[in-house]
């Protein structure tokens, strides 16, 4: 039936690898870098089972037009610091008319979600479009 532990769980074995002590799940502010406009934010949920974070967030831009690199702030934990280590996700969603394909970065010991082309461009927030929406979800590890 139910199962109530005040630790951790041995999970496929008893080395240190198979410990799970941390689950937490809940929502976080996401806010846009360096963009003129006025954006509404829904469904910024996040999920964390032990050091693995999911953050995902429903993004709608007004329509200001802003050249800026579509930058999103305030992960709800700060990505692992690693030597170059780039974390990723995907757009799950987007009204945009954009044709390049988009991916998510988010950089070593960062709070942030960055979106790149395939040539490594920039997005921006114009790429994206006034008025339009995207939906995305970013999956890092976390100290």
């Amino acid at each position: 039936k139910d199962l109530y532990l005040s630790g951790g769980v041995y999970l496929g074995g008893t080395g240190s690898a198979n410990y799970l002590d941390s689950y937490e799940e809940g929502t976080w502010s996401p806010a846009l870098e360096d963009y003129g406009g006025t954006p509404t934010f829904t469904d910024a949920h996040f999920t964390k089972i032990g050091r693995v974070v999911h953050a995902s967030v429903r993004v709608l831009l007004d329509g200001s037009s802003d050249p800026s690199g579509f930058k999103i702030s305030g992960l709800p934990f700060t990505s692992l610091n690693t030597n170059n280590s780039l974390f990723g996700g995907y757009v799950s969603y987007t009204s945009s008319t954009f044709t390049n394909n988009i991916y998510v970065f988010v950089n070593s010991n960062d709070t942030d979600i960055r979106l790149y082309t395939t040539s490594g461009n920039s997005v921006s927030y114009n790429d994206i479009g006034a008025s339009k929406e995207i939906r995305l979800v970013a999956i890092y590890f976390t100290a």
